[in-house]
């Protein structure tokens, strides 16, 4: 029986592999040749991105076994973790058996396109996220918590909060609580990392009320984050964002430089799958995952296992068969590639 290894690091392995000539890595990650692909693995060839190596086949083979031959106890660390991100983030963002449906046209439209990071220490996410009227007293039965927008009474004021024309017809509209996007965040540490961080370890800051909307920060000690939600305000690529509030006595974030938000919209553009009923929750799953992933580089090791198993499913043939678009899925694979060697 094979001893039981773990995957190498990405740093670790390309400073032992930068004495090789031709490392895995490195071989794939330059490569440009017009073989032919293992067709267990990766997708069919782009011309324009290959041209020809030698060690292209034994390259491609070594980095073919280092994810898919390994022990069953790190198949099986790489298959949670997967699970976790295919059956249980995107269902609670879409609909779970309580019957909450979160496909506000705000929520599809944006959600992707106006997450804001900020790249300081403490990672800060902020995302509008709305709630259907309808789904108020389902949500409330189950101890889920609202906010109003603040000061909104006439149509002027509405549309300072509600740039996307969202709720100019029902001004009592009501905003959803953290709590879900607390729940994903914790399912995914809990359960992927199998070290439990309770929910009680998401502190709750006080709600930050300003004339520009109201913003609520919840951060996590242990790994070192804060998720901000922005309620009911559009920030534009353009605008800074100011960390007012820090929670730690820091020179650094106090400091008067006016962070910029960066944008990851370079990989999102990557991969816009097309809505069809048959892919629809795997193209949501995996742009969620890669925008979680490119947030928090603390999970260095879990992301490098999520991804490589990525990288394997999106080359499985029994999803052409599910009507995936093969071009599409040959993006998402390179967008995937880029995220562990560029």
């Amino acid at each position: 029986m094979k001893a039981t290894r773990s995957p190498p690091k990405t740093s670790a392995h390309r400073e032992v592999s930068s004495e090789r000539s031709h490392s895995s890595y490195d071989a794939l990650r330059f490569l440009r040749t017009t073989n032919k692909w293992d067709k267990d693995f990766l997708p069919p060839i782009c011309p324009s991105r290959f041209s020809n190596h030698n060690d292209f086949e034994s390259s491609l083979q070594e980095f073919y076994y280092e994810v898919v031959d390994i022990m069953p106890d790190y198949v099986d660390h790489v298959r949670k973790a997967c699970r976790v991100i295919f059956d249980d983030v995107v269902p609670r963002l879409r609909k779970n058996r309580f019957g909450i449906v979160l496909n506000d046209p705000i929520f599809c439209d944006t959600f992707f396109e106006n997450l804001q990071v900020v790249h300081i220490q403490r990672i800060n996410i902020l995302i509008p996220i709305t709630i259907r009227p309808v789904e108020k007293e389902r949500l409330e039965k189950i101890g889920y918590i609202y906010l109003r927008i603040p000061g909104a009474v006439n149509d002027e004021e509405l549309s300072r909060y509600d740039p996307w024309g969202f709720m100019r017809s029902r001004k009592d509209r009501q905003y959803l609580s953290p709590g879900v996007l607390v729940q994903l965040v914790h399912s995914l540490v809990d359960d992927a990392l199998r070290e439990p961080y309770p929910l009680q370890h998401f502190t709750l800051e006080p709600l930050d009320l300003d004339h520009e909307g109201s913003v609520i920060r919840i951060r996590h000690e242990e790994l070192m984050f804060t998720i901000c939600l922005s309620f009911g305000v559009k920030i534009k690529k353009t605008d800074p964002y100011f960390i007012t509030k820090p929670f730690t006595l820091d020179d650094y974030f106090q400091s008067k430089r006016a962070w910029r938000v960066s944008y990851i919209e370079a990989e999102m553009k990557c991969l816009k799958v097309l809505h069809r009923a048959d892919h629809f929750r795997h193209a949501q799953a995996i742009k969620i995952f890669l925008a979680l992933v490119k947030l928090n580089r603390i999970f260095s090791v879990l992301n490098e296992d999520i991804i490589k198993a990525l990288m394997v499913y999106i080359c499985d043939d029994d999803l052409t068969n599910r009507n995936w678009n093969r071009r599409r899925c040959n993006e998402i694979f390179w967008s995937l590639f880029d995220l562990l060697y560029v």
